[in-house]
């Protein structure tokens, strides 16, 4: 088990996956704090994602490092026309589940980032660019909708012995008693090249 939390992915929206009472140091660790015990030269460039980029469906997003909020949910970012990579969990590329949330619409319904994250399809192509400019390709496995209260956790946050990167956002209709849409979209994908990585550093440092 692992640190689970809620993730918020559309302006308009209550918690998009609900928390879990195991705690454990999956999922707690900085990757920033992990480079700097294992590369004690101050020289080494701490990589992080910078833009997601899913060329089928036209999205160029700046990705946001966030971490968790004062209620304990994986915070948003600040734009909604970005993304956000949940920093205290593996970075895209490294052995894991890396968890990036975009919203899917504004408060006034106006799409947002992950609008149409729907369209994708097994075999689409998505691209994370880190900051030293190498690009990570990563293809789409599947695409799966969950009721907003029964998305499986492990299966999305959870650790993996590969990289992986899981796209999230909400769903379905917008259900204005209970404030939420009704469901939660989730893209798997895996991690199929690392271009111009100057080394394996993704998969041999392993997911944080």
């Amino acid at each position: 088990m692992f640190v689970l939390l809620i993730v918020t992915g559309c302006q308009r929206v209550a918690p998009l996956l609900e928390p879990s009472a195991a705690r454990q140091t999956w999922g707690m660790q900085n990757p920033e704090q992990v480079y700097r015990q294992i590369f004690t030269d101050r020289s080494v460039e701490i990589l992080h994602p910078v833009r997601l980029k899913i060329p089928v469906l036209g999205v160029d997003a700046a990705i946001e490092a966030v971490g968790r909020d004062a209620g304990g949910a994986m915070a948003t970012p600040s734009d909604p026309n970005n993304v956000a990579w949940y920093s205290l969990g593996p970075m895209p590329g490294a052995i894991g589940n890396a968890v990036i949330a975009g919203h899917l619409d504004l408060a006034n319904g106006k799409p947002a980032a992950f609008w149409k994250l729907g369209r994708l399809k097994a075999g689409d192509q998505v691209q994370v660019i880190m900051s030293d400019g190498s690009t990570l390709t990563f293809v789409v496995e599947r695409l799966v909708l969950y009721p907003d209260d029964r998305a499986p956790l492990e299966e999305i946050f959870g650790f993996r012995a590969e990289p992986y990167l899981n796209l999230i956002t909400c769903a379905g209709s917008w259900n204005k008693t209970a404030g939420a849409y009704t469901e939660r979209l989730v893209a798997y994908t895996r991690l199929i090249e690392a271009e111009n990585a100057p080394y394996n550093r993704f998969a041999s440092l392993g997911g944080f």
